[in-house]
């Protein structure tokens, strides 16, 4: 979870929990995508209220541009915030209740040519068998 650099939340050193997030204001993607799907079911689970989605967009760039000049708090995975964490531009809110490890998968098939992009892209991977 990430907020503007100068954002109270931003400078916190304690853990914020999800019902000190449930009166904040949000930068997230539309009501059908993953994110937020899994955004809002983080609330509902816990037995809260869904926090208001005060700006909707399907860029990356806009929510951050948004919530790195605004009150509005965003929850983006944290490679695509690095460059603006780094910048100072952003700052990370400690909220362990929505921490989420994500893992990609890669299938194919036994049988058939694989493209030779696609083999260099599998080297670069740590595969487990």
């Amino acid at each position: 979870m990430f907020a503007a650099a100068d954002h109270p939340l931003s400078r916190c050193a304690e853990p914020v929990a999800l019902p000190d997030l449930v009166d904040q204001g949000w930068v997230m993607p539309g009501p059908g995508a993953t994110p937020r799907v899994q955004f809002e079911a983080r609330f509902r689970a816990a037995g809260l209220p869904v926090p208001a989605v005060v700006v909707e967009s399907s860029s990356v760039e806009t929510m951050v541009a948004v919530a790195a000049h605004s009150r509005l708090l965003c929850w983006l995975p944290e490679p695509l915030v690095m460059p603006h964490l780094a910048m100072g531009t952003l700052g990370e809110v400690p909220a362990p209740a929505l921490s989420h490890a994500r893992a990609m998968r890669l299938y194919r098939h036994r049988a058939g040519l694989l493209p030779e992009a696609a083999r260099q892209f599998v080297r670069c991977l740590p595969l487990e068998a």
